[in-house]
């Protein structure tokens, strides 16, 4: 995983590590520090360039490869790399639209940094997630990728909203809808917006 240089690696390493990930992170030596409380291998760039680097790592046995910097260029170039190396899943993060044609020519997935960005990583790597984000009081934002055992699953919109007195929605690939009798599925990003004891409860 190359560093993004902010916040969004953090995000990213807990899930991932959550979801049972051994994590190699490509990072700078100070941002590497901040890295070491996490089960996570950190590289630091020193005098090698970024090939090299993935070529030490040892890239056999690497399952995912995910670029999330803020360079386009470097992301979809260290991306091609490691699909000519072999590496099954490579998922790059772009700004600009202008890339994701050359990702799609190497078979990279391309998740664009103008979407929802941490759903849709969630999504294309398949990571169990929870998060309840507190909005004012007792009220709270609940977004969760749905699995096989999520209580909402197979129930419709209007089923949650009703039993736990929320309001909910789903994003579905790029639709998003709130029809009350949309029936939730498994990988459905479910969001819901309610009092936060029920959105425990709605996520457990």
């Amino acid at each position: 995983m190359l560093d993004s240089g902010d916040d969004l690696t953090r995000i990213v390493i807990e899930a991932l590590a959550e979801n049972g990930y051994i994590i190699h992170l490509v990072s700078n030596e100070d941002r590497g520090r901040e890295f070491t409380k996490y089960p996570v291998y950190i590289h630091t760039i020193k005098s090698e360039n970024y090939e090299e680097l993935l070529n030490k790592i040892g890239l056999e046995d690497i399952e995912i490869a995910l670029f999330i910097s803020f360079n386009d260029s470097l992301n979809i170039s260290l991306a091609k790399f490691c699909r000519s190396r072999g590496i099954p899943r490579v998922v790059a993060v772009l700004r600009n639209n202008r890339f994701e044609e050359e990702a799609d020519k190497f078979g990279i997935i391309a998740v664009s940094a103008s979407q929802c960005l941490l759903g849709r990583l969630y999504r294309v790597l398949d990571l169990k997630f929870t998060r309840i984000t507190p909005i004012r009081g007792n009220i709270g934002f609940l977004e969760m990728l749905v699995t096989s055992d999520s209580k909402v699953l197979g129930h419709t919109i209007r089923d949650v909203d009703e039993s736990y007195g929320v309001k909910a929605a789903i994003l579905r690939g790029d639709e998003f809808t709130t029809s009350p009798d949309s029936e939730i599925q498994e990988g459905d990003y479910f969001m819901a917006i309610g009092p936060i004891d029920s959105l425990k409860d709605l996520s457990s």
